[in-house]
C-alpha cells in the first residue's frame, strides 16, 4: 500500500512538473541590467534564440518593451530557427520585431546562430535588419555618445574575426576610440575577442545567447554538463551578466526552446541592458 501511495505522489509531482515545463515557454521575463560605469550610456534590448518551431512568447510583450521609448537599439543574438523547416516562421517573427523597432525609431541588429541556414543574412537584410558578418557599424545613442557595433560570425559554422570586424569601420579616429559592443551567438566567441583586441582597447561589451539558460533546470548544473561542451559553460559563464578578462558581457536565456517544447526554471528572456562607458566622447 505504501508503494502505491508513493507511486501516486510521484505521478502527481511528475504531472505538475510537466505542466510547469509546458507553461514556462509562454511566460516572458523582462530583466534589467547595467554593465560598466561612466557618463556615456547605450540602452538596448537583447533577444536571442527564437527557435521558431517552439516559440510561444506573445509578441505583444516584446512590443511593449520596445515601445517604452528609452531604448537606443534592439539586438538579436542568433538562431531564429532550427534549420529550414521553421525558417519562414522565424523570419516572420523577426519581421514583426523589426516593425516594432521601426515604430520606436530605433535600429535592429542581428547575427547568425548555429541553427540558422546560410540564407539567413539575405532574408533578414531584406526586412531592413542590420546584419554585420565579421563587420561593424556605428550608432549614436540618445545622449550623443558614439558606440562601435561589432557583429561576429558563428563559431560553429564559420570563423569569427574580431580584428576584421573592428577594422571594417575606421573611417575616423573617433570610432577607434569608442566603446565596442560585440554581438556573437556563441559566448565562446569571446576567446577570439580576447586574442585579437589590443591592450589599449576601449571598453568592450559582449552580448550572446546559445546556452538557453540551461532551458530545463537540473541540480548541480547537470543541464550544462550534459548538453554543453563549450569552454565558457565549463568555466561557469552560463547566463546573465559576467566579466572576463576585462570584457563585460551578458548571456541571454533566449526566447524559444530547442529539441523539446519545454522550459523549467528558465523562462524566456528579454534583457534590457544599459551599457555605460567613459571611452566615448560626446558628439
Amino acid at each position: 500500500m505504501a508503494g502505491w501511495y508513493t507511486g501516486v505522489i510521484l505521478g502527481l509531482i511528475s504531472i505538475i512538473l510537466l505542466f510547469r515545463g509546458l507553461y514556462e515557454p509562454h511566460k516572458l521575463e523582462i530583466t534589467h541590467t547595467v554593465l560598466g560605469e561612466g557618463k556615456d550610456s547605450l540602452k538596448l534590448l537583447l533577444l536571442s534564440d527564437i527557435h521558431a518551431a517552439y516559440f510561444y512568447v506573445p509578441l505583444v510583450e516584446i512590443r511593449k518593451v520596445i515601445s517604452s521609448g528609452d531604448l537606443d537599439m534592439v539586438v538579436f543574438a542568433g538562431d531564429i530557427c532550427n534549420g529550414q523547416h521553421d525558417f519562414d516562421k522565424g523570419v516572420e517573427i523577426i519581421r514583426q520585431i523589426k516593425a516594432f523597432a521601426d515604430d520606436a525609431g530605433i535600429p535592429l541588429y542581428a547575427v547568425e546562430g548555429n541553427h540558422d541556414p546560410e540564407e539567413i543574412a539575405v532574408s533578414l537584410r531584406e526586412t531592413g535588419v542590420i546584419f554585420p558578418e565579421n563587420s561593424s557599424d556605428r550608432i549614436i545613442a540618445k545622449d550623443g555618445s558614439l558606440w562601435h557595433i561589432i557583429g561576429l560570425r558563428d563559431i560553429r559554422t564559420a570563423e569569427p574575426s574580431y580584428s576584421k570586424a573592428v577594422n571594417a569601420d575606421l573611417s575616423d579616429a573617433r570610432i577607434s576610440l569608442s566603446p565596442k559592443v560585440v554581438l556573437a551567438h556563441n559566448p565562446d566567441a569571446i576567446y577570439n575577442v580576447i586574442d585579437e583586441m589590443p591592450e589599449d582597447s576601449p571598453d568592450v561589451f559582449m552580448l550572446s545567447g546559445h546556452f538557453h539558460g540551461g532551458q530545463i533546470w537540473m541540480p548541480f548544473g547537470l543541464e550544462y554538463k550534459i548538453m554543453r561542451n563549450e569552454r565558457m559553460s565549463r568555466e561557469g559563464y552560463r547566463k546573465g551578466p559576467f566579466e572576463k578578462d576585462g570584457i563585460k558581457g551578458y548571456i541571454s536565456r533566449g526566447l524559444g526552446c530547442v529539441i523539446v517544447p519545454l522550459r523549467f526554471l528558465s523562462k524566456p528572456e528579454a534583457a534590457v541592458i544599459e551599457l555605460k562607458s567613459d571611452s566615448s566622447g560626446l558628439l
